[in-house]
């Protein structure tokens, strides 16, 4: 009688890298009025334009090497820029603590138009096998309407 055992003595060495940045702008000038303005409380609304800008990168590499002496390499890089123009109201309470100190409590509906662009580049290599190329390129336009969370804060008048 005898006996097989096998042994599985694969090994693989993986390495991999990822980088992402990003950054957004925003700029919303406003103008607000009191509703009811009391000597420590004020109920107020107001209206603003919104401009945005946001901007992202992010590449990512990997490398493989395993004991069948397969090499494998994949590179991506993916960028994407998005702008907003559109229109906010709120409405907030605020409560004055003393003439300098106070609280607030703001909700936020907005709402317009965004353009995005997005381009992806990728490539994959077998060594010695084969590999590819790619490139994707999209954009997109949309109409956006978003009612914010509430938005607690304290200010300080100096």
């Amino acid at each position: 009688s005898s006996s097989n055992l096998g042994t599985d003595t694969s090994k693989s060495d993986f390495k991999g890298d990822i980088t992402k940045t990003s950054f957004v702008f925003q700029f919303s000038p406003q103008y607000y009025f009191n509703l009811i303005s009391k000597e420590y409380f004020n109920f107020y609304s107001g209206v603003g334009l919104l401009f945005a800008y946001g901007f992202s990168n992010e590449t990512n590499k990997n490398s493989s090497l395993d004991t069948y002496s397969t090499n494998f390499y994949s590179y991506s890089n993916t960028n994407s820029k998005k702008y907003d123009l559109g229109l906010l109201c709120f409405v907030g309470i605020e409560g004055k603590i003393n003439d300098n100190l106070g609280i607030f409590s703001e909700i936020e509906l907005k709402g317009g138009k965004s353009w995005s662009n997005y381009d992806r580049q990728s490539e994959q290599t077998f060594i010695p096998n084969s590999g590819s190329h790619f490139f994707t390129e999209s954009s997109e336009e949309k109409w956006f309407y978003e009612l914010s969370k509430v938005r607690l804060g304290v200010y300080i008048l100096l």
